[in-house]
């Protein structure tokens, strides 16, 4: 599939179904996000592959944290969407490695306040990287934050290191729902150019 087929079936996917997952597949997936830009060549993005036993223990945790503070009126709805999630095949948990970043922070103090924000934009085309990547080998998926209630949970149960921060979680699988088109801005809403 070419890129920018990739790029167009990509979509949201809450409910899911389970299907075989090859880890080493997934970790390939995870070695080629490894090519996105990063501030200085720092690397801060990190994931942890959850399936199986852990893969529920993932959307148990959410489920257990979520519904004390859900009203009474959504309960429903997000029982479902978290069944959805857990469904699936597996979730990818994903990090932010703050040691890296105060490292380059003390390292470059003239940029140590943008940091952070060049981190995120690391973390951001690393989970978009991943996503196609699980498009790409069949699979659909979406982009979700629990955190940071579930943080400590997780850290415990997936010894996490300290100065890992919990950024996103993946669920993913087999589509169980229709996918939609997607409506999208005029382009001239969110584009110009300019040659003077």
């Amino acid at each position: 599939m070419e890129f920018r087929d990739l790029v167009k079936k990509r979509r949201s996917i809450r409910t899911l179904q389970a299907a075989d997952v090859d880890k080493e597949d997934i970790k390939d997936i995870i070695k080629l996000a490894q090519y996105v830009p990063s501030p200085m060549n720092i690397q801060v993005a990190r994931a942890i592959l959850a399936t199986d036993k852990a893969h529920i223990k993932v959307w148990e945790t959410v489920l257990a944290k979520v519904i004390p503070l859900t009203k009474k009126e959504n309960l429903m709805r997000t029982k479902q969407k978290i069944a959805g999630f857990k469904a699936g095949s597996g979730t990818l948990l994903i990090y932010l490695d703050k040691g890296a970043v105060t490292t380059l922070q003390q390292k470059y103090p003239l940029y140590a306040e943008n940091m952070p924000q060049y981190a995120l934009e690391e973390i951001g085309m690393f989970q978009y990287v991943i996503w196609l990547g699980l498009v790409e080998r069949g699979y659909s998926a979406s982009l979700q934050h629990y955190n940071p209630l579930i943080d400590d949970e997780l850290a415990k149960a997936f010894h996490v290191p300290r100065d890992w921060q919990l950024i996103s979680q993946i669920p993913f699988g087999l589509a169980n729902e229709a996918i939609n088109s997607r409506n999208l801005m005029d382009i001239d809403l969110i584009f110009k150019a300019f040659s003077e």
